[in-house]
């Protein structure tokens, strides 16, 4: 999976967390959002949620909140770059 797919999972699931919960979500894609930070009410547990998802479909096991690196939180691209490294690793 190449890194722009990986961006539109992270984004698909960041969206549709937020739908499903009843709150607002960007209406075109933006690879720039932080997710814990700029979206109403997304917190740690949303983050887990998105991420069991993102393993599903990327096939990646995110064991940890993939939102946040220690207490900074993530962009939407800098998320999507830490699953294709993962993915990649040893390739």
């Amino acid at each position: 999976m190449d890194l722009e797919a990986i961006k539109r999972v992270v984004f698909r699931q960041v969206c549709f967390i937020q739908e499903l919960s009843g709150r607002r979500f960007p209406p075109t894609y933006d690879e720039t959002i932080v997710p814990i930070s700029q979206l109403e009410e997304f917190d740690s547990v949303n983050g887990a949620e998105a991420a069991t998802r993102i393993t599903e479909m990327t096939g990646c096991d995110l064991q940890v909140n993939p939102f946040v690196d220690g207490n900074r939180p993530l962009t939407i691209r800098e998320v999507a770059v830490a699953i294709y490294k993962k993915l990649n690793k040893g390739k």
